[in-house]
């Protein structure tokens, strides 16, 4: 299966949900207090979808302008509630995407998710985390449904032990405060070995002078290979500590080797750079 050279970012998504909000709100005229009980139904408490609540179990303004719109079909059915239960499902996943990358409570003010105004450092813990669910939905879509991954916080306990990077099976995942910048920013955060892909979980600079004048970057790295065996029925994840990452920077894409030592890393760069040297010659 080919997959999809580009796809949105979780952001952009968001806003493409809330213009569509906003667009709706337009047509179907929708006051701010039917919105607000929309976004009360949409919470994670509510498994039923959108529902019209009955008159004492919400504003009654609410309950009239929804009954009104249902009942201005000739038909008298639902077909008028689909703009309201699209408004709706999009609110949610509004939510959904705000929650798996902020974990914040959101209030709503005219008509949008709004949250409380955070710090610089509540930001760049918010961007990292977003920035490791990206890798994991882009590069290990059927992995990502298999883990659990804990955002990494200050220790309100105070008991000054930190989360570890991941536990030693690979099924729970806690990426380092500063992974978007040391791994994803470095283009390094999944790297590839033959036919194997890896997570990268940290990245440490490990320059060796004669890596260094062949235009070699060398890194030491812990990483993730999210293994399916068993004909893929089986997730079964292995973590290597202590791994080799190198990087020769080319005028084409980079070449990137891996390996449990710093031989095999530079023998697979080696391989790459002759297969595509060979494929130039050949016009391939």
């Amino acid at each position: 299966m080919t997959l999809f050279s580009s796809v949105l970012p979780p952001h952009k998504m968001v806003d493409l949900y809330q213009e569509q909000i906003d667009l709706m709100r337009k047509i179907y005229q929708v006051p701010s207090k039917v919105m607000r009980e929309l976004h009360k139904q949409m919470t994670g408490k509510h498994y039923y979808g959108f529902h019209i609540p009955r008159h004492g179990r919400a504003d009654d303004d609410v309950v009239d302008y929804l009954m009104n719109l249902r009942n201005s079909h000739p038909n008298k059915d639902d077909s008028n509630m689909l703009a309201i239960k699209g408004i709706a499902d999009a609110i949610k996943h509004i939510r959904e995407f705000r929650k798996d990358t902020r974990g914040e409570t959101y209030n709503v003010k005219d008509g949008k998710l709004v949250c409380a105004e955070i710090t610089k450092l509540e930001l760049r813990m918010m961007q990292n985390d977003m920035a490791f669910l990206d890798t994991m939905r882009h590069h290990f879509p059927k992995a990502y449904s298999r883990v659990t991954i804990k955002k990494r916080r200050p220790d309100a306990k105070g008991t000054g032990l930190p989360l570890p990077l991941t536990n030693h099976l690979g099924e729970t995942l806690c990426p380092p405060y500063t992974w978007k910048w040391k791994v994803q920013n470095q283009g390094l955060d999944c790297v590839e070995s033959g036919k194997r892909r890896y997570l990268v979980m940290d990245l440490k600079s490990e320059p060796k002078d004669y890596l260094v004048e062949e235009g070699i970057e060398s890194f030491k790295a812990t990483l993730v290979d999210f293994a399916f065996k068993h004909r893929g029925t089986k997730f079964d994840p292995e973590v290597h500590f202590d791994w080799w990452v190198l990087r020769k920077k080319t005028m084409e894409d980079d070449l990137v080797g891996v390996g449990k030592d710093i031989h095999s890393a530079y023998s697979l760069i080696e391989r790459r750079y002759n297969s595509r040297a060979t494929s130039t010659l050949l016009g391939d």
